[in-house]
């Protein structure tokens, strides 16, 4: 009988990423030591990808690429080190977009967790943008069908009401002395039909 084939255990893959690959590393930057994590859990990278993605977009689905690094960085240093960030934004922007601090903590992470940061983010931030296209289209096709239902309906006016009628209803309801409420437009129609 042949022997039953039972893979490697995982805890044996485990120990070696735990030997082999530490989670945090110590950086240093201009004699202040800074701890680093080398990579963050899925849940907060999902979390961070998300925040980003959001706050480059204003209440009116405005696009603003401009606040994009600066959010990457911002939330990078707040998920992966254990740097106490000013509440200030002035103040996160200054520290974190001026001088050196932010590329000696990249060089402490994994080189491919932060490309695969980076690209989710900017995929995340396309699909935003493409899900705003699609609603938009979707409100114009709904527009214009609305437009042509509208335009069905005068056409169907035209054979009860004449040009002049409507003409006439029209200029009545425009005039300064038309006061507009129920009773008076009723009474517009009425005298239409006369």
């Amino acid at each position: 009988m042949a022997k039953k084939k039972t893979g490697v255990p995982f805890k044996d893959i485990e120990d070696v990423i735990k030997n082999e690959f530490r989670d945090e590393e110590l950086v240093t930057w201009h004699n202040i030591d800074v701890v680093v994590k080398k990579r963050m859990s899925l849940e907060d990278m999902s979390t961070l990808v998300s925040q980003v993605a959001e706050a480059c977009f204003d209440e009116n689905g405005d696009y603003h690429p401009e606040f994009k690094e600066f959010l990457y960085r911002l939330g990078v240093v707040t998920f992966c080190t254990d740097i106490s960030l000013p509440k200030s934004s002035s103040k996160q922007f200054s520290v974190l977009c001026f001088g050196d601090l932010f590329e000696v903590i990249e060089r402490g992470m994994d080189d491919e967790f932060l490309l695969d940061l980076r690209w989710a983010i900017s995929e995340k931030i396309d699909y935003k943008i493409k899900m705003s296209v699609e609603a938009i289209n979707k409100r114009m096709i709904e527009m214009f069908n609305n437009i042509d239902g509208i335009v069905e309906s005068l056409n169907g006016i035209n054979s009860v009401i004449s040009d002049q009628d409507l003409k006439n209803f029209i200029d009545t309801i425009s005039s300064d002395k038309f006061e507009l409420d129920e009773a008076a437009v009723a009474e517009a129609i009425v005298n239409l039909r006369k």
